[in-house]
C-alpha cells in the first residue's frame, strides 16, 4: 500500500520516497547534499525515528525508517524540509520549495523482506550515480550495511542482524544480494 507519509504505526518499518519535481533536482550541489543528510539524520532521535538504510540524489530520495510514534515520521520530514529550504534560499538568494512535493511511503508487511528492501536502498548509487561500485556514493548507507562502516545515526534492523547471523560470510553475503538483486516490487 503507497500512500503519503502524514502518519505510520508506531514500530513498523516503512520504505519511503521522494522524487523531485523540480527541473535540475533538488540539489545544487554536494555541499546542499550533505547540508540537508546531515539535518536529516541528526534529527532522528529528536523525532523518534530509526534510519536503517537510505540513498540522496539529485532527483531522489530513498529511506528505511522505522517510527516510533505516529507522526514521528511526518514530523521529521517537515522539519528537514524546512531546515532545507532556509539554507538554500540564503546561501543562494533565491526562493524556491524544492522538497514541496509529497513524500511517500509503503508499510513493509508481514512477509516482505526488509533486507531486500534496504538492499535495494544500498543499489541505487549503480543506476543513479553512474559509478561501478556502490562504495563509491557517498550520500548513501552502503559502507555502512555492507562493510560495517560505523555511522552513529543508522539503526541496525532486527531482521538485518538476524540475516548477518545465519549467513557464514555475512557482510559480503549482503554486498553480492545489493549486487545481484533484481529490483520487481519496488517503486
Amino acid at each position: 500500500m503507497y500512500s503519503s507519509i502524514q502518519y505510520c504505526i508506531p514500530g513498523k518499518t516503512y520504505f519511503f520516497w521522494y522524487k523531485s519535481p523540480a527541473i535540475g533536482g533538488m540539489f545544487f550541489d554536494d555541499a546542499c547534499i550533505e547540508y540537508f543528510l546531515l539535518r536529516l539524520l541528526n534529527s532522528l532521535n529528536l523525532y523518534h525515528v530509526k534510519a536503517h538504510a537510505y540513498f540522496i540524489s539529485n532527483s531522489k530520495i530513498y529511506l528505511l525508517m522505522t517510527p516510533e510514534t505516529p507522526s514521528g515520521a511526518f514530523n521529521l520530514w517537515r522539519s528537514v524540509a524546512s531546515q532545507y529550504h532556509s539554507y538554500y534560499q540564503s546561501r543562494f538568494e533565491r526562493a524556491g520549495k524544492l522538497l514541496a512535493g509529497v513524500i511517500n511511503k509503503r508499510l513493509l508487511e508481514d512477509g516482505e523482506s526488509v533486507v531486500e528492501y534496504q538492499a535495494y536502498i544500498d543499489q541505487q548509487p549503480l543506476f543513479e550515480a553512474g559509478i561501478t561500485h556502490p562504495g563509491q556514493y557517498s550520500w548513501s548507507s552502503y559502507n555502512s550495511n555492507g562493510f560495517g562502516l560505523k555511522q552513529r545515526y543508522l539503526t541496525i534492523h532486527p531482521e538485518f542482524s538476524q540475516y548477518m547471523q545465519q549467513t557464514a560470510n555475512p557482510k559480503s553475503s549482503y554486498r553480492d544480494l545489493v549486487k545481484f538483486l533484481v529490483p520487481t516490487s519496488f517503486p
